[in-house]
């Protein structure tokens, strides 16, 4: 076991950009936590301080990138790195998208080891089924600052999506508003430029001053304005935080076969398969290929 791991005020940024700002947070032992996040968000260095500043603290990483054991693949060098830090007994587990190299049987190994390790376990991944079946705590990484949410991947994915479309909804009442504003604006228009044309008759004949009626009008047309003007400002204030809610980079599988990994097996099959290219793509520039790799 390992005391409660204090990350306080964690901060991440670059020449070029910041990826988060004062970030702090408590790990207790037996958490599992994700860190989910966009490429180049700082995820893997986020893994990397908090290693760095628990030196007392008895922890294993395996990173995303294993450069030892050139000769064996990709899983290989994985299994062998995680077979390394396991074997520390570390009570904190640190692993940075363990699932990238991996076929299928190997996947199924590592995540039953990731469901039963009684240990802390922190994990960086894009892999929807390590997030749902491994994690009980995310921590999501966009535009400069880390949420943090208790609870399971589909319901924080669920609370994403109602959060959008409350603003959404917010928003389209504000249209709504608006555009009744401008109707009772464009009537309140008729009606002042009617009563100062009667005004004009009255004025004529001495018994009203014109200054009554504009002074009505301007009344009128001022508090329209206003009440417009905070429509608008509500909106981008809805805008703004509409661009901070984002749902979780869904990241496409890539892989790199070395020689030794393919042998004689297939390993991808394509039948009747099409290319095109924007709107310029028409039948005649179809080409259906089977392909057997």
């Amino acid at each position: 076991m390992h005391s409660p791991v204090f990350v306080e005020s964690f901060g991440l940024s670059f020449s070029h950009k910041a990826c988060f700002e004062n970030f702090s947070a408590q790990i207790l032992f037996g958490d599992r936590i994700g860190i989910i996040g966009r490429n180049g968000s700082g995820k893997s260095s986020l893994l990397r301080m908090i290693v760095e500043n628990n030196p007392d603290v008895s922890m294993a990483i395996v990173s995303q990138i294993i450069d030892d054991f050139d000769s064996l693949s990709g899983g290989e060098r994985f299994n062998k790195a995680l077979s390394g830090a396991l074997s520390k007994n570390p009570s904190m587990l640190l692993l940075d998208e363990p699932t990238n190299h991996l076929d299928q049987h190997n996947r199924k190994s590592l995540l039953r080891l990731m469901q039963s390790y009684c240990g802390t376990l922190i994990v960086v991944t894009h892999d929807r089924e390590v997030l749902r079946g491994c994690i009980d705590i995310l921590w999501h990484i966009d535009d400069r600052k880390i949420t943090i949410f208790r609870g399971n991947y589909d319901d924080y994915l669920d609370e994403v999506r109602r959060k959008r479309q409350s603003l959404l909804h917010e928003m389209d009442l504000l249209d709504r508003e608006k555009k009744s504003m401008h109707k009772k604006l464009m009537k309140e228009q008729e009606r002042v430029a009617k009563s100062e044309a009667s005004g004009r008759k009255k004025v004529e004949t001495g018994r009203w001053m014109k200054s009554v009626g504009d002074l009505k009008g301007m009344k009128a047309e001022k508090s329209q304005g206003k009440k417009l003007t905070a429509i608008d400002r509500k909106k981008r204030e809805l805008s703004e935080q509409l661009a901070q809610i984002r749902l979780p980079e869904i990241v496409l599988p890539k892989f790199h076969l070395m020689h030794q990994d393919i042998g004689e097996k297939t390993i991808l099959s394509m039948v009747d398969g099409a290319v095109g290219y924007g709107a310029g793509y028409s039948s005649e520039k179809k080409q259906k290929s089977s392909e057997t790799l």
